[in-house]
């Protein structure tokens, strides 16, 4: 019951898959747990690190990457969902993405 308040709530605000006021919830919602948080903050710092790509990075990466990693859970997430993730990611541990992020 707990969550579904925090879920109603937060949908209330303008939560939304594409632009979620809160990643963690975002991830609950999502059926993720803290590990897969960790892991795709990995892969993420991966991605944007100046020497992967030459430091040049689109869309597709993050969306091949993360559900690589998720396909062993059965699960893939749309273009859409993994947008709203970075959005997430860019506003409290990714700012240099946020730019990146919010023009998709």
């Amino acid at each position: 019951m707990r969550q579904r308040a925090i879920s109603e709530i937060a949908e209330y605000l303008g939560h939304t898959l594409e632009s979620p006021i809160s990643l963690s919830l975002l991830f609950v919602e999502l059926g993720l747990s803290e590990i897969d948080f960790e892991q795709i903050h990995q892969i993420i710092n991966e991605i944007i690190n100046p020497h992967y790509n030459n430091g040049e990075y689109e869309l597709q990466d993050f969306v091949i990457q993360i559900n690589n990693y998720l396909m062993t859970k059965e699960i893939t997430l749309s273009e859409m969902v993994i947008v709203g993730m970075l959005k997430g990611f860019s506003k409290s541990w990714f700012p240099e993405l946020y730019t990146f992020a919010h023009t998709l």
